[in-house]
């Protein structure tokens, strides 16, 4: 089963993308802040993280970059989720070093065509 960390601090947001994720057959792991995300990346060796930009403590940005500067996870894949849909956050998230990027609200659709390009062996 292909694990994906997700870090993201809106409670509803949390429990709808987790909800979509576990029932296509993704192990799931959720986080509130940036910080917690960079820890648990190292631990838990996540095939994919998703990544919500405005996060508490550090923001999704800055967690992309240091995640991107070690070893362990620099090639794991990071798709941006954000309510920020402007093209200067994009272009932001895209030097920070994530490999997709999403607005909300996301549809399922979307979000599992996403995880599909990103992630080799994805049942449709």
């Amino acid at each position: 089963m292909l694990k994906i960390l997700y870090a993201e601090d809106n409670l509803s947001e949390r429990k709808l993308i987790a909800r979509i994720l576990e029932m296509s057959d993704f192990e799931v792991l959720v986080v509130d802040d940036g910080l917690e995300a960079m820890e648990q990346a190292e631990v838990w060796q996540p095939d994919l993280i998703l990544m919500d930009i405005g996060l508490p403590k550090v923001d999704g940005l800055q967690a992309t970059k240091m995640l991107r500067e070690k070893e362990s996870t620099r090639r794991v894949p990071i798709i941006a989720v954000t309510a920020w849909d402007h093209h200067k956050y994009r272009a932001r998230a895209e030097a920070a070093g994530v490999d997709d990027y999403l607005t909300k609200p996301i549809e399922r659709d979307q979000l599992l065509t996403s995880i599909r390009k990103h992630l080799k062996g994805v049942p449709q």
